[in-house]
This record gives structure tokens, C-alpha cells and sequence, in this order.
């Protein structure tokens, strides 16, 4: 239960000032969410969700070029929520690493080579050092940054 409510986006909190979206900088990584039922018309029907580099925002809209396909301009008033990506910094990615290594060290002490007797409880409680650092990196969503969020209509 605690690990589902920790891994929820904030529901509720509602960010509504837009000059926080016309503040990213062209070139980073953005994900738009649309309100249910908006139709725009170089996305297919449906679909509500749009990843891709920002090419602009102004304070009417917004638009980005999505890994394939044209780019794509979207009104103010279709958008719900956008996140922006933050690249991991290299404090972040050597603390990763080292997880990862202490980890490694771990399971060769406490089992040797010889997994014959490795169980799920075994596994966890020798991985513990490793699994615990991994969970927060994941759980605090690798960098990424709610600027704008309005509630549903």
C-alpha cells in the first residue's frame, strides 16, 4: 500500500501557472497530456499522452517534435499536465553505480558461486544494500519535473 501511494504522481496539486512551461528551454524532453476528448489533429484519435523534445512554448501553445513522426503544435487550453526530464547528474549516476557494484559484492559473499540454494528471502535479504537505493532512484522517477497539472474536466 505505502510503495502504491509513493509512487503516484501528485494528485491534486494543481500547478496552473504557465509561465512555468514557457520557461523551459528549447531541446529538453517534455511529456504533454491532453485532456480527455481533445482532438489534435496530427495525433491519432485516443491518444492523450505525447513524448518529444520542445521546439517552443508561448502563452498560447506549446509544440515539440516527438522521436518519429511530424512536430506538433497543441493549444494551451487541450493541455492537462507537462513534465519535463531532468538528466540524472553525474552524483546521481555514480551513486547508481555504486549500488549496482555493492550489490554485485554482496551476492558473491554471501552466496560464493553456488546459487544452488538461493531462495526469493534469501535473495532479498543479501541484496538489501542494493535494492533500497534502486527502489528510491525509481520511485522518485529519474529526474523528472511536474511544471504544469490541472485538474480534469
Amino acid at each position: 500500500m505505502l510503495l502504491v501511494l509513493a509512487t503516484q504522481p501528485s494528485v491534486g496539486k494543481v500547478k496552473d501557472d504557465w509561465s512555468q512551461v514557457e520557461s523551459i528551454s528549447p531541446g529538453n524532453k517534455v511529456t504533454v497530456v491532453l485532456h480527455q476528448g481533445t482532438v489534435v489533429d496530427s495525433l491519432p484519435r485516443g491518444r492523450f499522452k505525447v513524448k518529444g523534445v520542445l521546439a517552443s512554448a508561448a502563452a498560447s501553445l506549446v509544440a515539440l517534435q516527438p522521436k518519429n513522426g511530424p512536430s506538433i503544435t497543441i493549444d494551451k487550453d487541450s493541455v492537462r499536465r507537462v513534465s519535463v526530464r531532468i538528466p540524472l547528474g553525474r552524483r546521481a549516476k555514480g551513486w547508481i553505480g555504486t549500488a549496482v557494484v555493492f550489490g554485485a559484492v554482496q551476492a558473491f559473499l554471501s552466496f560464493g558461486l553456488d546459487f544452488d540454494d538461493l531462495t526469493p528471502r534469501s535473495f532479498a535479504q543479501a541484496h538489501g544494500g542494493f535494492t533500497v537505493p534502486a527502489a528510491i532512484l525509481f520511485l522518485r522517477g529519474f529526474g523528472t519535473r511536474e511544471v504544469y497539472n490541472l485538474p480534469p474536466r
